[in-house]
C-alpha cells in the first residue's frame, strides 16, 4: 500500500569511470540471509554484514545523453538491473551535478 510508484535515482554520473560498481543485495546474520523485511533485535543490528555483488560501471559520459536510451549500455544494464531487483521503475535519474541534468 505504502510502498513506491516510482524512484529517482540521482547521481548517475557517479558510475563512470568505475570499472565495478558495489551493490549491497542482501544482508546476513551470522549463516543466514535475512527475510525481505526482516529486521533483527537491536542488540544484534552489529553483527549484520551486508552481502556486495559488484555491477559492471561504463567509462563514457552521461553529459551528452538526453534519454535512457541515449545511455551507454552499461549504464542502461545498471538501471534496468536495479528496476528488476527493485520491483520500481525508475522515471528520473540524475547524470550531473546541476538541476537541469537529468534523465526523464
Amino acid at each position: 500500500i505504502n510502498g513506491p510508484k516510482w524512484l529517482a535515482l540521482t547521481r548517475l554520473d557517479m558510475g563512470c569511470g568505475l570499472e565495478q560498481i558495489p551493490v549491497v543485495v542482501d544482508y546476513r546474520l551470522g549463516n543466514r540471509r535475512l527475510a525481505e523485511g526482516e529486521l533483527p533485535d537491536t542488540g544484534e543490528l552489529a553483527k549484520v554484514t551486508p552481502i556486495i555483488q559488484y555491477w559492471s560501471g561504463w567509462r563514457q559520459s552521461l553529459r551528452n545523453c538526453r534519454g535512457f536510451h541515449s545511455l551507454p549500455a552499461r549504464a542502461f544494464c545498471f538501471l534496468t538491473d536495479l528496476e528488476q531487483r527493485l520491483g520500481v521503475d525508475i522515471l528520473l535519474a540524475g547524470k550531473g551535478e546541476q538541476r537541469d541534468e537529468v534523465i526523464v
